[in-house]
This record gives structure tokens, sequence and C-alpha cells, in this order.
């Protein structure tokens, strides 16, 4: 059981982070989660963790920008007075053929995908560091190894 632990999930408001966020609390956590546009998803989530008892808050907050994950960590410590799991979990992918992408397209998934999880883990360490205790877990998609399969080398290789 995870009752008394308080569980920092970033990219809650959907897919792994909110499969992710209900499996904490049907454990009995405390579940934090942030969002960064979808609202009516994190308050879904919300209110699927509070039917199973226990407590959970969604934050909005863009954490590219290193002063909002710094707040989203300011804000869990004084709603919950520590964090015991951080979950980096927002991410983001090329949505077009990422060969054609512009660079400011890559700079935004690298934003989102690095800079965001190097300054929540940053933040969260100084807790767990106090605390003597913490554990900071990184999500990554598949498509890191493997790639999407209708890429730009896939079609290159397509007949016609």
């Amino acid at each position: 059981m995870l009752k008394n632990k308080v569980i920092l999930i970033t990219g809650g408001s959907s897919g792994i982070g909110e499969a992710t966020a209900l499996l904490f609390a049907q454990n009995g956590a405390t579940v934090v989660i942030t969002y960064k546009d979808n609202q009516a998803g994190a308050e879904k989530v919300v209110a699927e963790i509070e039917k199973l008892g226990v407590g959970s808050i969604a934050i909005k907050a863009d954490l590219t920008n290193d002063a909002e994950a710094k707040k989203v960590v300011e804000s869990v410590i004084k709603e919950f007075g520590g964090v015991d799991v951080l979950v980096n979990n927002a991410g983001r992918y090329i949505e077009d053929d990422e060969w054609d992408a512009p660079a400011d397209i890559w700079i935004r998934s690298l934003q989102q995908n690095l800079v965001s999880m190097m300054s929540m883990s940053k933040y969260v360490a100084e807790i767990f560091i106090k605390q003597k205790s913490g554990v900071m877990i990184n999500v990554a998609s598949r498509h890191g190894l493997s790639g999407i399969p209708d890429g730009w080398l896939t079609r290159q290789q397509k007949p016609g």
C-alpha cells in the first residue's frame, strides 16, 4: 500500500500518465498530476482518483518553463508536505514527417521531452535530499527505440 505517499506525475491528464495516476491511486497514494492543455482530461482523472477515496489535484503548467516547474514542486510541498515519487511522463512526438519538420518543431520536442524532465528532476531531487528518500521514474515512448513505422525512411523504400 502507498497510503500517505505523494506521487507527482507530469502529463497525467491522458494516456500513460492517466493510467499511472490511477494505478498509484488504487494502491492508496495521493496523486498530483500536471497538464499543459488538457484541462477536461485532468479534471476527469482527478475525479476518478477521488472516487477511490484518496486525494488528488491537477496543476496546469508548461514544464518547459523552469520557473513553472519550480512552482509546481513548491505547490505540491505546500499542499502535501513532500513528494515521495516523481513520474516524469510528460512528452511529445513530432506528428509530421520529422525530417521535413522545421527546427522550431524539433526544439519544442526537445524542450518537452528533455528540458521539462530535467527541471522537474532538479527541483524534486532537492526535496528527496532533504527527506532522505524518494523515487524518480522517467517514462519514454517505445518510439524512442523503434521509431514510427511510417516515417521518412520507410516511405523512401515504398514503390511508386
